[in-house]
């Protein structure tokens, strides 16, 4: 049997070989060709520069995945500016940490509102996610782009006009699973969860066994 002190030593190797993994991915990853310059600054283009607002986990237990946004942005934005900017405008990235529990939808806001981000970008969180969108819809209206967040909850509305998500989601990650639950292990009569305890966690657990009660 595996103890709990071995489990959490396994479930942390597992967690640094991944960071190690995608850290080496984008040291080792070949250079693409050099961007190609822009074209010149066009008529009634604002001067001042393009800021970007975003927001992951930078500090704390998840903070592997702000610093890989954080790198990831680092290098685009490098760049895009040495390109010539977007539109002949630099850009400029506004970071806040979504560890500050308290106070995401308070740094969403001063980004926009005191800040002046044009755009939005990031969000690690399913809970923080559903908490920002209705207000990213119905106040700020700045286009807004999830990266992580993955409750179905957030699209299935369809009416979404300014937020946007472009990584997975729950369903197709749950449903397989269900799936392989069914056809593998066929003769398992209790299927047991780990997750997190907020949306996402709850989230999965709803989808994967109301499909494996269909199968």
């Amino acid at each position: 049997m595996v103890t709990r002190r071995e489990f959490l030593e396994m479930l942390g190797g597992g967690i640094v070989g991944l960071a190690v993994g995608g850290a080496l991915g984008y040291t080792l990853a070949p250079k693409g060709p050099p961007p190609e310059k822009v074209a010149g600054k066009l008529a009634g283009v604002p001067s001042e520069p393009l800021k970007i607002g975003g927001m992951w986990f930078l500090s704390g237990k998840f903070g592997t995945y702000g610093d890989m946004a954080k790198k990831s942005l680092d290098m685009a934005v490098e760049e895009i500016n040495a390109a010539g900017g977007i539109l002949g405008r630099k850009v400029e990235i506004i970071l806040k940490d979504e560890a500050d529990r308290q106070n995401v939808i308070k740094n969403i806001r001063k980004m926009v509102e005191e800040e002046k981000a044009e755009f939005l970008v990031g969000i690690d969180s399913s809970g923080d996610v559903l908490k920002l969108a209705p207000v990213v819809e119905d106040e700020l209206h700045v286009v807004t782009v999830i990266t992580h967040a993955a409750t179905p909850k957030l699209t299935a509305c369809n009416k979404l006009h300014y937020v946007f998500r472009i990584s997975m989601y729950e369903e197709p990650i749950d449903v397989a699973a269900a799936r392989l639950v069914a056809e593998r292990f066929s003769d398992v009569k209790k299927v047991a969860s780990i997750g997190p305890d907020y949306a996402y966690g709850y989230d999965s657990w709803a989808i994967f066994s109301t499909n494996l009660k269909k199968l």
